[in-house]
């Protein structure tokens, strides 16, 4: 059987098919985090490390790929295509208002870990679900109006860039995790992205063993708390 041909990284155009898995699943984990933190009992101080610390993952997961958004798509775009620039403006400032509720999600999470109190408890869960609300017109905005003109104005190679941005963000001993959850989104989509990989399968296991605190997660006594800490410089000068 002949090999499909392959678009060089060099010519013009890309499948950004990627991006919509990415934003599924963020969306999939932001919409299940409130129900989790809701149901963790007042006093559940280990429950709620484990929880805490899940839904910390996820929201630096989804400053992390903003983050690369600024930093290797918007000035290129609008250089590429200058009337996208109303677009592009506009996907800036949803960015800025994402990042300013994840900052009060930061915020509330490790009074919560550290107490379970029901007044945490309510300030994490209501965070969270203001986070969603803004990300989800940013990612309607973002695949209805831009992603059209990325797929005709930059490389493979170009658009590969910002995923390699993306892994190097995630910790290694979560690298198999999250793989996991973007390879159960890419399957439930039917979009044909599961990589061809021995791996895929066991990765998307993993993910769905040991990656969610609403199956499967028990009880850690002895987790590490979180503690509050300074914001990363990126996202200082994202919100500047």
């Amino acid at each position: 059987m002949t090999a499909p041909l392959r678009r060089p990284d060099t010519a013009t155009g890309c499948d950004t098919r990627e991006m919509v898995v990415v934003h599924r699943f963020l969306r999939h984990l932001l919409a299940g985090a409130p129900g989790l933190v809701r149901a963790v009992r007042v006093g559940d101080t280990a429950r709620a490390g484990v929880v805490a610390e899940h839904v910390a993952e996820v929201a630096s997961s989804l400053h992390h790929h903003h983050h690369g958004e600024d930093v290797l798509l918007w000035d290129r775009l609008e250089s590429r295509a200058p009337a996208c620039a109303l677009h592009v403006g506009r996907m800036r400032a949803q960015h800025a208002a994402v990042a300013v509720r994840i900052a009060v999600l930061e915020d509330a999470l490790p009074a919560w870990a550290a107490t379970a109190g029901e007044a945490e408890r309510k300030a994490v869960a209501g965070a969270i679900e203001s986070v969603d609300a803004t990300l989800a017109e940013h990612l309607g905005d973002e695949e209805g109006t831009i992603l059209p003109v990325v797929a005709t104005t930059f490389t493979q190679a170009e658009w590969d860039s910002l995923g390699e941005h993306a892994r190097r963000g995630i910790p290694k001993s979560r690298l198999l995790i999250q793989l996991g959850w973007m390879l159960e989104h890419a399957a439930r989509g039917g979009r044909g992205l599961s990589p061809p990989l021995p791996a895929a399968t066991g990765a998307r296991r993993l993910a769905v063993r040991g990656a969610s605190p609403v199956r499967h997660l028990p009880p850690a006594a002895g987790r590490p708390r979180l503690t509050a800490r300074p914001r990363p410089r990126a996202r200082r000068r994202l919100l500047a």
